[in-house]
This record gives C-alpha cells, sequence and structure tokens, in this order.
C-alpha cells in the first residue's frame, strides 16, 4: 500500500472528508469507515442529502402544488442528476491530484474491456515478453561460449609460454649466463603477469554475463509458472476434487474387501491360533524381524513370505488391515494339513 509506506494515509483520509464537507455538507456526513482489506486502502462512506433550497421544478409545475413541500427535503433526483455526478468527479479529482489521481476524460467514448479481454491482452504481451527474453538468453549463450574459449586459449598460450621460458633458462645455465638467465625470468615473469591479467578480465567478464544470463533466466521462469497457475488454477481445482472422490471410493471399496477376506480368514480359528495371528501381525506392522509359525506337519513358515511391506503413501488403516489378513494367512498355512505320501517299494 503506497500511501501507507510513504506515510500519507492520514492526509488521504483528511483530503477525502475535506471534499465530503464541502460538497455534502458536514451536517449530511453519516459515517466514513477506512477498510483495508484489499491491495488500495478505501473508504465506505454514508451520507444523507438532506436540503432546504426551494425545488428545481417548482416554477414548471406551479407555486400551489409546492406550498406544502417546502423545508428540508431527500432530493436524489437533484443530487444524483448528470451534471451533478460529471461535478463530483471533477472536483474529487482536484481535491485528490496531489496523491497522483488524475480525472478521466469528460464524454470519452472509451470501451471498457472485459475480464477475458484484459487476460488476452495480458498473455500476449507476456508472451512477447518471453520471446525476447529468449532471444536475449540466445546472446548471453553465445557471449559466454566465446569467452570461455578465450579463457582456455589463454590458458594454453601460458602453458606453452612457460615452456619456452623453462627452456631458455636451462640453456641459459648450460651456458653459465646467470645474468642472462635473470633477465630472461623477469621478461617472462612480466610477460606471465600480464597474461593472468588478461585471464582475469576474462574471467570476470564472464562471470558478469553468467549472473546477468541466470537472472534472465529466473525471471523467464518465474513468469512462465506464474502465466501456467494462472491459466491452470480452475481446471486444477475440478481435477483435485475428481481424485479426491476418486480416491475415497477406491479406498471405501478396498476397506470392505479386506474386512471380508480378514473375518473369512480367521472363522474357525482357536485361541492359540488367533494368539499366533496376533503375534505375526504385530510384528508386522512394526516392522521386527520375521517369526515363525510352526507347521502341524514338521517344519515352520515364515512372517514374510509372500509379504511385500509397506506401500508408499499408504494409509495407516490400510496398512494395519492388511497386516491382519497376511497374519491370518500365514498361520493358517501353517496349520493346514498336509498330505503325505508313501514311498512305493
Amino acid at each position: 500500500m503506497k500511501l501507507q509506506e510513504e506515510g500519507r494515509l492520514d492526509d488521504w483520509i483528511e483530503a477525502n472528508l475535506k471534499w465530503l464537507y464541502d460538497t455534502f455538507g458536514k451536517e449530511n456526513v453519516v459515517s466514513c469507515v477506512l477498510h483495508m482489506d484489499e491491495k488500495t486502502p478505501h473508504l465506505h462512506v454514508t451520507i444523507v442529502t438532506i436540503v432546504n433550497t426551494p425545488r428545481q421544478r417548482r416554477e414548471r409545475e406551479g407555486e400551489k402544488k409546492n406550498k406544502v413541500k417546502q423545508g428540508n427535503r431527500l432530493p436524489a433526483d437533484e443530487v444524483m442528476a448528470r451534471a451533478k455526478l460529471r461535478n463530483y468527479q471533477t472536483t474529487y479529482a482536484e481535491a485528490m491530484n496531489p496523491f497522483g489521481l488524475e480525472r478521466g476524460i469528460v464524454g470519452s467514448k472509451a470501451h471498457h474491456k472485459t475480464a477475458m479481454e484484459h487476460m488476452r491482452d495480458e498473455e500476449v504481451d507476456l508472451q512477447t515478453n518471453i520471446e525476447l527474453l529468449l532471444e536475449e538468453m540466445v546472446k548471453l549463450q553465445e557471449q559466454s561460449t566465446k569467452l570461455q574459449g578465450v579463457v582456455e586459449s589463454q590458458k594454453k598460450e601460458q602453458e606453452k609460454t612457460k615452456a619456452g621460458f623453462a627452456a631458455k633458462v636451462m640453456n641459459a645455465f648450460g651456458a653459465g649466463d646467470l645474468a642472462k638467465a635473470n633477465e630472461t625470468i623477469k621478461a617472462k615473469d612480466e610477460e606471465i603477469a600480464t597474461l593472468k591479467k588478461k585471464c582475469n578480465t576474462y574471467a570476470k567478464k564472464y562471470n558478469t554475463d553468467k549472473a546477468e544470463w541466470d537472472k534472465a533466466k529466473g525471471e523467464l521462469e518465474k513468469e512462465l509458472q506464474e502465466t501456467k497457475n494462472s491459466l491452470q488454477t480452475y481446471i486444477g481445482k475440478n481435477i483435485d476434487l475428481a481424485n479426491d472422490l476418486r480416491i475415497a471410493t477406491g479406498s471405501q471399496s478396498f476397506i470392505a474387501n479386506q474386512s471380508v477376506s480378514l473375518l473369512n480368514e480367521l472363522t474357525g480359528f482357536s485361541a492359540d491360533s488367533i494368539a499366533k495371528v496376533r503375534e505375526v501381525a504385530f510384528s508386522l506392522i512394526l516392522g521386527n524381524g520375521p517369526v515363525y509359525v510352526p507347521c502341524s506337519g514338521g517344519g515352520s513358515v515364515s512372517s514374510h513370505d509372500g509379504w511385500d511391506g509397506r506401500k508408499k503413501d499408504e494409509d495407516d488403516y490400510l496398512f494395519r488391515l492388511r497386516c491382519w489378513l497376511h497374519a491370518g494367512k500365514v498361520v493358517k498355512s501353517a496349520y493346514a494339513p498336509r498330505k503325505t505320501f508313501k514311498r512305493s517299494r
């Protein structure tokens, strides 16, 4: 809120009250309430347009008809006349001019856009800006590539210079001319310093261009995301509602089917069997190691046989229900009678 940030909100309110008092009379302003619930501060004003001047139609309708209509009146037809409304706009714009409000063109034939037309124009402008940003991004990328090539070239040149310098130093020492070698070293040091300075300049230029490119890329991605969000809000809400309904319906059906299967598995189990089912189920729910259930014909069955663990994003209630159902199947398979075969002789 610009007025509030600039510390001019109180001045703006005082200017509005002065215009109301001058226009309608202080005694006719019933209330004036400041609202800050929207982006722009605004006032809710209640006025009672009481006047005691003669009616404007008095001369046309005659003196006799208006004898009983003298005194205070509420003349909406006079206060809200076309000329009055135009004058309100003009005087209010003059009062609000210090705060940046400008009077509209009197008698303008401007056509107000619909919300759909405004959004369409905004989308066209945004698309144009996006295309310009993309062109700038391509140019920055090309400049970045060229700078990288220059830096690599300078690095190779520096390595080549170092190698040549080392060979010359060895030759100088081989000839026994130490002074000449020192001069060569000094000259090469200066040359190396110059190359380093150039490399630093190119590197700084590269980093600056890269930062600008990254900034342009970030702004582009932000604008694209905002456009996508504004266009898909309504569709997204409907899709979420449909998905929630489908998931809720599917979960209810799954719970009902799993519950029936669990009851069928536990039907006819003894107290000991039920206790073993509880042990296996708790082990699966808590994620402990496997529980082995002795079989009636020897051996044992592991609680982890055929168990695929908890599924991704699975509801807690459905997970516990699957654990109990699997435990019932494990115990049932362990206690089920097994066929025996006699070896033939």
